[in-house]
């Protein structure tokens, strides 16, 4: 798509492209921008999604019985841990980044929420 809209026949880049996701599309888009860093033939991604605040979080981790939960953690972690990698190579605020707490979260509701805030530039406090 990018080659046949935004590349003129000598190969030089002559119009932009924009990625727009919501919730999960928002994770895509998120997850192939951070996985293609500068190669990425996006000028801006942006994403959409639900806002969750303690309450939500607190009623999902007590009515997921904990296993749903730790799987649901897994996975995530799993399935984006290179896009994760590349997220803190990406960002130029040391206080962005999620490297080290990822490695410390094991369940969905368990640190997502406040690695969320941090990659806003926010404490969950401040949120």
């Amino acid at each position: 798509m990018f080659e046949k809209h935004c590349l003129d026949a000598k190969g030089k880049q002559v119009k932009h492209m924009t990625g727009v996701g919501v919730s999960l599309g928002a994770s895509l888009l998120a997850n192939m921008a951070a996985r293609k860093g500068k190669k990425n033939p996006m000028t801006a991604c942006v994403g959409v999604g639900c806002h969750f605040d303690e309450k939500c979080f607190a009623f999902l981790k007590h009515r997921w019985f904990g296993w749903n939960d730790f799987v649901l953690g897994q996975g995530i972690i799993a399935a984006c841990r290179k896009s994760f990698e590349e997220y803190d190579k990406l960002v130029s605020l040391p206080e962005q980044k999620i490297g080290e707490e990822l490695k410390q979260v094991w369940t969905l509701t368990g640190g997502f929420p406040k690695l969320q805030c941090k990659t806003g530039g926010y404490t969950a406090e401040d949120y």
